[in-house]
């Protein structure tokens, strides 16, 4: 693990200056073209997704994620921050590094909590409106 604690230390310090020390806390799930891994950077509790490319195609680059992330944010919708992304060649992934937030994470879950006309209900319409896909 250390080359990839070295590697997730170097994304981080390019995103955020200094050189943090990067903790392997334990592998979240993995599968053919994902895994997540709970890190604690400085000893603050985080989350790395790194994406596997195993075509040429890809659905979205870490850059467009993050960028997703940082829109829904912006309109109160509570994700967490994102700390860095980007290419890291040392195990051949691209990577996203995020806060580690607890609570629910699965979309049709969260919508089932969300009372109807809430200001998170009005936060969810507005994003989902955002991010709509052209007809």
């Amino acid at each position: 693990m250390a080359v990839f604690e070295s590697a997730i230390a170097d994304l981080v310090a390019d995103a955020a200056g200094g050189q943090p020390t990067v903790r392997h806390d334990a592998v979240a799930s993995a599968g053919a073209t994902r895994s997540t891994h709970f890190v604690s950077i400085d000893d603050v509790p985080a989350v790395v997704q790194l994406r596997h490319r195993t075509s040429e195609l890809q659905m979205s680059s870490a850059a467009t994620e993050v960028a997703v992330i940082r829109a829904a944010a912006e309109a109160g919708v509570p994700v967490a921050s994102a700390i860095a992304a980007g290419r890291v060649d040392a195990v051949d992934a691209d990577a996203i590094v995020t806060e580690r937030r607890f609570g629910e994470t699965i979309p049709r879950r969260v919508l089932r909590r969300t009372p109807p006309g809430s200001a998170a209900a009005s936060r969810w319409s507005r994003l989902v409106w955002a991010l709509r896909m052209p007809s």
